[in-house]
């Protein structure tokens, strides 16, 4: 058999922020559009996913949400994007448990979980992006996607605080570890941090010998 060439296909370049910038991009969202944008950057669910979220998808007693649509573009599909991805669970962080068990005991389970305040339905495709847009405006920052300070910012930040890459993986859907691994980067203070914890040095115990005593194997 002949010998194939080995193919090196590079990783592809992750950008991600970490939680203070978040902080300031969450601050600059409109109050009517925290909500989305909020869910998007504590769960790193894709945009398309969140949209498609009903109010019937939420299990108030287990305080979790079943994912199981997204978004195609504007049309609404009854499963997730890839061929192997299968529904999963998102376990709703505390501080969107307010909003969220408000909206599901008010509106129809039918209803989608975020509504856009101008039109009283879904979140289009334009809608999200158009809003993203206008935030990064507001803050000033130019070439970060929407997806960049969720999802993978979510991925990077939970990796760079030691969270297991198969944990990561559970909370993102994906069926595979490999999959996290991509969207997970740690920071250089991350690495330091880790760096540090080695060490050449060993504990030493000092025998100190007293002026009085010294060279007659006594010690102090």
């Amino acid at each position: 058999m002949p010998k194939f060439p080995e193919i090196d296909v590079p990783i592809p370049s992750i950008t991600w922020i970490r939680s203070e910038d978040q902080v300031k991009l969450y601050e600059a969202v409109p109050e009517g559009d925290r909500a989305i944008i909020g869910f998007l950057m504590l769960h790193g669910c894709r945009p398309g996913e969140a949209r498609a979220i009903r109010c019937k998808d939420v299990c108030l007693d287990t305080q979790s949400i079943s994912c199981h649509a997204t978004f195609s573009k504007n049309i609404y599909r009854e499963r997730r994007k890839g061929r192997k991805s299968k529904p999963y669970i998102i376990a709703i962080h505390p501080e969107m448990w307010g909003f969220i068990e408000e909206r599901v005991k008010t509106a129809h389970p039918e209803a989608f979980l975020f509504a856009n305040p101008r039109t009283g339905t879904f979140y289009s495709m334009q809608a999200i992006q158009g809003l993203w847009d206008n935030v990064r405006v507001a803050a000033k920052v130019t070439g970060l996607r929407l997806y960049d300070a969720s999802r993978h910012s979510f991925a990077s930040q939970l990796a760079n605080q030691n969270v297991p890459t198969h944990k990561i993986s559970w909370l993102l859907g994906h069926s595979t570890t490999k999959m996290s691994e991509k969207y997970t980067r740690r920071d250089l203070e991350s690495l330091r941090a880790d760096v540090s914890k080695m060490s050449l040095k060993k504990g030493q115990t000092v025998t100190r010998l007293s002026p009085r005593d010294k060279g007659d194997g006594k010690s102090l």
